[in-house]
């Protein structure tokens, strides 16, 4: 079994240059401007807030990957937006998110980001989300770690129950525009015939079920760091 880490190293800002943040009053400042001047060509260059500052003072973080796509021989779900693999390949044997927060804690990592849901559409939490399919049918969110063979195990919470004690921070990831489970790619439900392990769902239905998956995960495991999520152009995590 292969478990990705990437590290997260978070961009160092400098404000060393002398700037200008506007003119000045004798009264109290009615805004906050939140860019400086250029001392080169006078242009406006954005300034970190607060929040972004802190975040960078982290420096290090951690991506831990692990779900149903860990046990294929290919690059998981990426560009086949019809494969749902089957949902008892995720049986890891040895999973201790303990030692996975002890090797973060003495790389000095200060956060650590979980893949909750990567393009398959295998929820690593167990979802209770339902949702109508095109037949008018309320069915559950039934790819899931509940629905696999380490069923009765929250790899979210043993992850965030492992950093906590650690105090490490830790933060969620979650695919939103690319889900195979649901016959979704870029956003959208695919017009094509569904395939073995898909669900027949309407666009306006997908959003709702991101809606209600995130409120899940943003909800029920505490205070996050960071929360991820790819884009059309690629991976990003904003703070």
């Amino acid at each position: 079994m292969t478990l990705l880490f990437f590290l997260l190293a978070a961009a160092c800002v400098s404000l060393a240059t002398p700037f200008t943040v506007g003119p000045r009053t004798n009264g109290p400042r009615t805004n906050k401007l939140n860019y400086r001047i250029s001392p080169v060509d006078g242009s406006k260059i954005a300034l970190p807030t607060k929040e972004q500052l802190a975040f960078q003072d982290k420096e290090i973080g951690v991506l831990i990957h692990l779900d149903v796509a860990t046990y294929l021989n290919l690059d998981g779900c990426n560009g086949d937006p019809t494969l749902v693999p089957d949902i008892n390949l995720f049986d890891p044997s040895s999973l201790n998110t303990d030692q996975w927060i002890e090797s973060i804690a003495d790389l000095t990592g200060k956060f650590a980001t979980l893949v909750a849901k990567h393009n398959c559409g295998f929820a690593t939490w167990p979802s209770k989300v339902t949702f109508q399919t095109r037949d008018d049918k309320t069915v559950a969110y039934d790819y899931t770690i509940a629905q696999s063979p380490v069923a009765g195990t929250d790899l979210v919470k043993n992850l965030v129950d492992s950093a906590e004690s650690r105090g490490i921070g830790h933060g969620l990831y979650y695919s939103v525009v690319w889900n195979n489970y649901l016959n979704v790619e870029g956003s959208h439900v695919r017009s094509e015939a569904l395939s073995p392990g898909q669900v027949g769902i309407t666009n306006d239905t997908y959003n709702q079920i991101v809606f209600d998956q995130l409120t899940e995960l943003w909800s029920h495991y505490g205070n996050l760091t960071e929360v991820g999520f790819t884009d059309d152009g690629g991976f990003m995590l904003p703070h």
